[in-house]
Formats: C-alpha cells, sequence, structure tokens
C-alpha cells in the first residue's frame, strides 16, 4: 500500500499561491495538480494538504526539475538574501553546461566525446579548458 507524504499546510498554500501569482486561475491550479477545485480551496483555508505526487505532477506538467519548483515557491517575494543570488547563479551555470552539452551532443551525434578525440583539462580555478 502506497503512503502518500503530505507536505506542511504552509508550503501547500505557497505552491497554489504561486501559481495563483503566475496568472493561473484557480481551476488550472487545480487541474495542475490533478485535483477538485474544491480541494484547492481546502489547500488555501489550511484544511488540506498538498502531497509529494502533486508536487511531482506539478512539476511534470511544467515541465521543470522538482528542486527548481520548490526554490521558486519558498523565494522570498522581496529581496531574498545572499543565498538566492548565489543559487540563482549557481542555476545559470547549470543551464549554460546543459546548453554546452546539448550542442556538443547534437554536432557528434548523441555519442559522448572519445578521450582520444578530446582532451579535458580543469584550471586552477576549477574552469574546464
Amino acid at each position: 500500500m502506497r503512503t502518500h507524504r503530505t507536505l506542511t499546510s504552509s508550503l501547500s498554500v505557497q505552491v497554489v499561491q504561486y501559481l495563483l501569482d503566475k496568472d493561473f486561475s484557480q481551476a488550472e491550479v487545480a487541474r495542475l495538480l490533478r485535483v477538485s477545485d474544491s480541494f484547492i480551496s481546502l489547500v488555501k483555508s489550511r484544511e488540506r494538504g498538498l502531497t509529494i505526487d502533486h508536487l511531482e505532477a506539478l512539476a511534470t506538467a511544467l515541465n521543470v526539475p522538482l528542486g527548481a519548483l520548490l526554490i521558486a515557491v519558498t523565494r522570498p517575494a522581496s529581496g531574498g538574501g545572499e543565498l538566492i543570488r548565489i543559487t540563482d547563479r549557481l542555476m545559470g551555470k547549470i543551464d549554460e553546461l546543459v546548453a554546452g552539452i546539448k550542442e556538443e551532443q547534437g554536432r557528434e551525434g548523441t555519442q559522448p566525446p572519445s578521450d582520444a578525440h578530446q582532451s579535458t583539462r580543469t584550471s586552477a580555478s576549477g574552469s574546464v579548458r
């Protein structure tokens, strides 16, 4: 039997409010989360909570990684502090690396680069040459 891992009511409300703030209607939020419109009302009033399964369905529907969704949902509305700035920079770097990998794979087909054809060195600062 599968157990449902329920989120805190606070995080559940944050998820729903984040989507509403992004101009999704309550009915659209319900559809994305695969629940009824009345369930969303119960979440907003903290009578019910979302589960990890709901978040996974939402991340899939929005085509974003679950971790990125949680960061976006829990980000403070203003300011954000140093941790948020560092996280944003790291996420930007990850996006650049993924784009570079996809570009490289596109040039070489889907085969990973061969050691005989390419040597990669890391500088002292950690950048790849």
